[in-house]
């Protein structure tokens, strides 16, 4: 009796474990176990070997990138740091099973580091990427061979900043992944039809997304593919806290050079705001990057309108010196010798003489130089804010 009894319950007890052992498909893990090691065994599989039977023919790989968020813009380092979701596709022809062989197994999951992958490197990628970490990833094999991954993370990549449009400039930087192997026919990247490229609801504050692509440059060889980034820069901003404060100063400037030579203010003021236009082209060095081949419009602007700044303030000193106040003598009712300052009516000029010499004609030639370079400043600004647009 007891004999019988320890067999009910051992009987009881196998049940059981079957029962936890059996996974979605209807199959024990014991079938899996079983699959995995007629699949990977070293006399079956090798995977640094090509999974395709005809070496003559290219690995096709699918290949899709989605753009998630933009995390870091840095013009000055020429980075960008975007996360993105990748899915990886390919047939392995080694890796085919007989589904009725293993209770109906139809699909399992391996890690990258047991079978064949494609290593992909980024070859302009910063730092560390979630793609170095994908051989730890699951990936994911059916009956028919067809093997896919899927991952997402965070990359930074180099992008050649072009700050010649700055404020209102746009971006287009590229993340390039390659082969390792260059060989032509070897392996053959492409897009699925179905793939679709994304945008985002949320962006940056700073920046604003235009366009994505997903391009396979050579078709034949295959070997690379890159994808494409355009962004616009949202000019708000910058426009509150440098343009506006600038155009403003430049108004000043223009008003600088109607104060009278003997004003002693006059130069002071002139110089205060070279000054200042000094400390905001410092300001905007520090967003730009290191670029000797383009010339951005605002630090042209700035340059045009100190360059003006400076007239207005030689000519003040030109005028100071070369051009006094002149005291006239008359006489009042008392018949005593009185001194006064008799006003021209030059602007900004006050002398004895009713006609012009050749100090106040240098006054003059100086001021109509200074407004023409503060007016061709701001037209250039303005046209390249109203001209401004990417191209997607």
């Amino acid at each position: 009796m007891r004999k019988f009894c320890s067999n009910v319950f051992t009987c009881f007890i196998m049940i059981c474990i079957g029962q936890v052992t059996a996974n979605d498909n209807g199959t024990t893990l014991d079938e899996e176990f079983r699959l995995k090691d007629n699949l990977l065994s070293p006399a079956r599989y090798n995977p640094i070997v090509r999974p395709k039977r005809n070496h003559s023919e290219p690995l096709v790989i699918f290949i899709t990138w989605t753009f998630i968020t933009l995390t870091h813009v840095s013009e000055k380092d020429a980075t960008l740091c975007h996360a993105a979701s990748t899915t990886i596709e390919w047939t392995d022809e080694y890796l085919t099973w007989n589904p009725d062989d293993y209770g109906g197994l139809n699909k399992t999951y391996v890690t990258g580091k047991h079978i064949w992958t494609p290593k992909l490197m980024g070859s302009n990628a910063i730092g560390s990427n979630f793609l170095d970490n994908i051989l730890d990833d699951a990936y994911h094999i059916t009956s028919r061979g067809a093997v896919s991954v899927s991952t997402s993370g965070v990359i930074c990549v180099s992008c050649s900043m072009n700050p010649e449009d700055f404020p209102y400039d746009c971006q287009t930087c590229f993340v390039r992944l390659n082969y390792g192997i260059k060989a032509k026919g070897y392996i053959q990247f492409k897009v699925p039809d179905y793939f679709r490229n994304t945008f985002p609801t949320y962006v940056n504050h700073v920046w604003s997304l235009v366009s994505t692509s997903l391009e396979v440059p050579d078709t034949n060889a295959g070997t690379a593919f890159h994808f494409d980034i355009v962004l616009k820069r949202k000019p708000t901003y910058f426009v509150f806290i440098i343009v506006v404060p600038s155009v403003i100063l430049s108004v000043v400037t223009v008003a600088v050079y109607f104060i009278p030579a003997e004003e002693g203010e006059k130069i002071g003021c002139g110089m205060t705001i070279l000054l200042t236009f000094m400390v905001f082209q410092t300001q905007m060095a520090d967003y730009l990057p290191e670029n000797s081949d383009v010339t951005p419009i605002i630090g042209l602007y700035f340059m045009m309108i100190m360059a003006s700044c400076s007239l207005v303030t030689i000519d003040s000193i030109i005028m100071s010196n070369h051009i006094p106040a002149s005291n006239i003598t008359t006489e009042n009712d008392e018949g005593e010798g009185v001194q006064k300052t008799e006003d021209t009516g030059f602007v900004g000029i006050k002398k004895r003489a009713p006609r012009l010499n050749r100090w106040s004609l240098c006054h003059y030639t100086l001021g109509a130089i200074s407004f023409l370079i503060i007016a061709a400043a701001h037209v250039l600004l303005l046209e390249k804010s109203v001209s401004a647009s990417c191209a997607s």
